[in-house]
């Protein structure tokens, strides 16, 4: 039986951890610009778009150091969309992997307290609709980037009507299967087990059959890969 002056105790001991918790995700990697420029840490990365007035200005930003930051851009024209990464130092912004509409989804924990951000982006052209899932996390600074950004996949389907809708005969000559991405759960989160599972809706265009699926993401040597 625990004794009655151990209960106190035990109950510190559990708003200290949950406390740890909340800690963990009290400071998201990506915050709202308009609110970032207002904070000290950021003030070289303001001072740089306050300089370069003619640069679009970014929706999301992160700190990577007091003179590294990334950056996401979706208020200008499409091809200049994406995520960039700022280098105070060498007064320059660079565009990482392409462009594409992007937005951060969720910032979740992998084993040991590891944070990961997942990325949703999406692409509008060419009368088709493509969209997915890309990874960020931080790594031991390499080749001048503490972090690395890489895509999970993406799928396309009709941008008006959704899945062959009226591109169908477009997708019948190319892969003749349309997808739409319904809904994702990330399992495990904060365990070495950590798993991103995606629901899927493909429909065949020569058919017009459909069938659901999932992917399942898994963490092999450090990076997300498809699972069977």
């Amino acid at each position: 039986m625990i004794k009655h002056r151990t209960i106190p105790f035990l109950f510190i001991l559990f708003l200290f951890s949950l406390i740890l918790t909340q800690d963990a995700y009290a400071k998201p990697f990506f915050i709202d610009c308009r609110k970032a420029f207002q904070l000290k840490e950021f003030s070289t990365l303001k001072n740089y778009f306050d300089k370069h007035s003619d640069e679009p200005r970014p929706a999301t930003c992160f700190r990577l150091s007091n003179n590294e930051f990334l950056v996401i851009i979706t208020n200008t024209g499409r091809v200049g969309q994406g995520l960039y990464f700022v280098n105070i130092k060498e007064d320059k912004m660079e565009r990482d992997n392409g462009y594409a509409l992007m937005n951060v989804e969720r910032e979740f924990l992998g084993k040991n307290k590891k944070r990961y951000v997942l990325l949703g982006m999406s692409n509008l052209g060419g009368g088709y609709y493509s969209y997915g899932y890309a990874i960020l996390n931080l790594i031991p600074k390499n080749n001048g980037k503490s972090y690395t950004f890489y895509p999970l996949f993406s799928v396309s389907e009709d941008p008006v009507d959704g899945l062959c809708g009226e591109k169908r005969e477009r997708f019948i000559k190319e892969n003749d299967n349309a997808e739409e991405i319904t809904s994702y759960k990330i399992l495990n989160e904060g365990t070495e087990n950590v798993t991103l599972l995606f629901y899927i809706i493909e429909e065949n265009c020569k058919t017009l059959t459909k069938r659901t699926y999932t992917k399942k993401f898994k963490l092999v040597n450090g990076v997300f890969q498809l699972i069977d």
